[in-house]
């Protein structure tokens, strides 16, 4: 939403270079999305600590994603010199595109996560009250 309100803001027609780019940025934030949620399930299992593994997933993941985030950014920000309609458009909203992508897969599956409680990352075996910040309750064995 944030980027077809840049579209609208700056004046560009939403055409096919329009829907590239935000099936671009669909893609690869979801990409994004994924890699951190499997990466905080990884170290939750291994710290058990719900803090400590979302501290581990954005000093590590969260680095990656927005180096591969600036790195698209870099190759499609030389399509600015272009004088091809299209090319200096992708230029200009591919890099805001990932900007927006990186942000959002970084922040909101964190945020769903602690909201949501959802099984595939603490299992059935974890209630869904917080014993104390950062830690699930465990049943009595």
């Amino acid at each position: 939403m944030v980027n077809l309100g840049l579209f609208s803001w700056f004046g560009v027609a939403f055409d096919l270079s329009g829907a590239t780019i935000v099936a671009i940025g669909v893609g690869i934030g979801a990409d994004h999305a994924i890699y951190c949620l499997y990466r905080l399930r990884e170290e939750f299992e291994r710290a058990g600590d719900f803090d400590e593994a979302l501290r581990v997933t954005m000093a590590t993941t969260g680095r990656a994603v927005v180096l591969v985030a600036l790195a698209i950014s870099a190759g499609f920000g030389v399509y600015l010199i272009s004088d091809f309609y299209s090319f200096p458009i992708f230029g200009t909203f591919v890099p805001l595109t990932m900007l927006t992508s990186c942000v959002t897969a970084l922040a909101l599956p964190a945020a769903l996560v602690v909201l949501l409680r959802p099984r595939f990352m603490f299992g059935a075996r974890h209630t869904t009250t917080p014993a104390r910040r950062g830690q699930l309750e465990r049943p009595a064995a």
